[in-house]
């Protein structure tokens, strides 16, 4: 049984517990889970693309050799470098969006920013279909998402 610290609140733990339930993390304990903590995107990569594979059952459409180019992928934490390449090969993360290729840099350590999310959210779900080429990348994914 998932347990939690008693001076947790019910909405974190619930959030841990349905974390843990769906495999979107592997932390043992809420403390090593550490729900206040922002989001690496390596971390982040684990988690929409488990999501995105197992629940909106999405397909990669890049080989594991396209996204195995990644020059930083050494800086992931623990296992997550596989998740990284993962994410990539769903096409939802570490992709160009102005020719939906590969990039060859994630930033594996950094916080991912919120033009990031939205982008991975639009993509988890649409796939690329909203790329967009202009100044900011990141526009047609939000000009989506918010006309739904």
């Amino acid at each position: 049984m998932i347990e939690c610290p008693a001076d947790v609140s019910a909405e974190d733990c619930s959030i841990y517990k349905r974390a843990r339930k769906y495999g979107l993390t592997s932390m043992k304990t809420y403390e090593t889970f550490n729900a206040d903590a922002p989001v690496t995107r390596d971390e982040m990569a684990k988690i929409i693309g488990l999501y995105s594979e197992n629940y909106l059952n999405q397909e990669p459409i890049f080989s594991e050799d396209e996204c195995n180019n990644f020059k930083d992928l050494g800086q992931a934490k623990g296992d997550l470098g596989g998740y990284i390449i993962r994410a990539c090969q769903l096409g939802i993360m570490g992709i160009k969006s102005e020719d939906s290729k590969p990039m060859n840099i994630f930033r594996p350590r950094d916080n991912l920013q919120k033009k990031e999310a939205i982008t991975l959210a639009d993509r988890a779900f649409y796939g690329n279909v909203y790329e967009g080429t202009q100044k900011y990348w990141y526009q047609s994914h939000l000009a989506h998402l918010v006309s739904l």
